[in-house]
């Protein structure tokens, strides 16, 4: 999940709402956002394209699953 890109409670419902319409899903992984990836692309050389953000707390993570729950999703954190 990216912070401020597509973990809004709008987009997350989007997000269930398409996955829960593929029977092949049998279970979502979800992963907050790591924003120690920028630290990588300075020690190659490249410049950092990544986001600038915040993990989602636990406490919101644990909504976003509730939601996706919602769709009948199998959701791991």
């Amino acid at each position: 999940l990216i912070p401020n890109i597509n973990d809004d409670d709008a987009t997350v419902e989007k997000i269930g709402e398409l996955l829960s319409g593929i029977e092949t899903i049998k279970k979502v992984k979800l992963l907050s956002y790591n924003n120690l990836a920028g630290s990588k692309y300075e020690n190659i050389g490249k410049k950092n394209t990544m986001p600038e953000g915040e993990p989602q707390s636990h406490e919101r993570m644990q909504e976003i699953t509730h939601i996706l729950e919602n769709f009948g999703l199998n959701v791991v954190l």
